[in-house]
């Protein structure tokens, strides 16, 4: 069952505008940005009742109302999401805004048709998105063993922004198993290591990080088409 965007607004007690509490546009405070706190006739934050969506103008953040409830309540977006909702997910739809920002979508949501005309493109970006992020994360862990480098900051900080569950495990699993591993794409990072470091090795191990994000971009923009 779909929640009543409004009785969202109403249960947070979000701040609207009583001009149009009862119009199908309502307006409210940003509790987003929270940026028109300070003005008592400002309300940036637009929500539509009918279609159970917002968008604030300040800040520019949008969704649909898995999403508000989900900041709102400080509470993790499929959880929220599981709530409301019995029928199995298409693949697209399990994916969390940041997730489907990551590969452009995520204003989509704001359009549930539109939304769902796209789930087998987004869902082939999200899986290619994926496949290129282990494939550079597993690149930066054979070059720092290989070239003795701390990148353990670097590392942390592309799984921490990669919104990719398991990442770092799974990644991990295939760089100890590196030697054996049957998965195409564990097999092609050795393989591009390796010819990395033949083509490149005497320059110093700046020059092989930028050569590597290079290639990696490269085969991102493969990949996207």
């Amino acid at each position: 069952m779909q929640p009543d965007i409004m009785t969202i607004v109403n249960e947070y007690n979000m701040e609207i505008n009583p001009r149009t509490a009862y119009k199908v546009q309502v307006e409210a405070k940003c509790p987003f940005c929270h940026g028109d706190a300070n003005n008592r006739r400002k309300y940036k934050f637009s929500i539509n009742a009918e279609m159970h969506v917002f968008r604030c103008w300040l800040c520019n953040e949008s969704g649909y109302v898995y999403d508000l409830e989900a900041h709102l309540s400080n509470k993790p977006y499929e959880e929220v999401r599981k709530k409301y909702t019995k029928r199995k997910l298409h693949k697209a739809e399990k994916l969390s805004p940041k997730q489907l920002e990551k590969i452009e979508k995520r204003h989509l949501k704001v359009d549930y048709e539109a939304f769902k005309q796209q789930f087998t493109q987004i869902e082939k970006e999200w899986d290619d998105y994926c496949l290129g992020q282990k494939r550079l994360l597993l690149s930066k862990i054979l070059l720092s063993h290989v070239l003795n480098l701390d990148m353990m900051s670097a590392i942390h900080a592309q799984v921490e922004s990669s919104e990719i569950p398991n990442i770092y495990s799974e990644t991990m699993h295939e760089y100890l198993h590196i030697e054996t591993s049957k998965e195409p794409w564990a097999i092609e990072v050795r393989a591009s290591i390796k010819s990395l470091l033949q083509d490149y090795q005497s320059e110093n191990e700046h020059t092989l990080m930028a050569v590597l994000l290079i290639r990696h971009y490269k085969q991102v923009g493969r990949l996207k088409h």
